[in-house]
């Protein structure tokens, strides 16, 4: 997506991943528009986040949901006040994108309470 110029600029439909929970879980991951959904396991996940020069794929680009909402903060005030026109199907697309982002966000936490939950179960049965 340009944020330079927003009329007429198709949002590419790509993957955005999170961590499952806890790294040793692997990922959890979906497209950013048609919302395809798919689970890595930690060697996938590991293979995902780094470089291959065989496959000429740089490292995998990560930040934090705290970061992309800032992102979206901005996306969302230069359609507002620069002289540019974000069309509606762009402005559709990227919150679209956003809510791919924070889809992930939210699962990721529910996995790691619920991984905390059982390692504390665990600690407390004596295993």
């Amino acid at each position: 997506m340009s944020l330079a110029s927003c009329t007429g600029v198709e949002t590419p439909d790509v993957e955005v991943c999170a961590v499952a929970g806890v790294m040793a879980a692997g990922a959890d991951c979906t497209t950013t528009v048609t919302d395809t959904r798919r689970g890595m396991n930690i060697k996938e996940w590991i293979e995902y986040l780094e470089p291959d020069e065989a496959a000429e794929k740089g490292a995998a680009v990560c930040f934090a949901s705290k970061g992309f909402a800032a992102y979206k903060t901005a996306f969302e005030q230069l359609c507002a006040k620069a002289r540019i026109h974000c069309t509606p199907k762009i402005k559709e697309q990227f919150e679209q994108t956003a809510q791919a982002v924070e889809r992930l966000s939210y699962i990721g936490l529910r996995k790691r309470r619920e991984f905390r939950r059982l390692e504390k179960a665990k600690v407390l049965q004596g295993n």
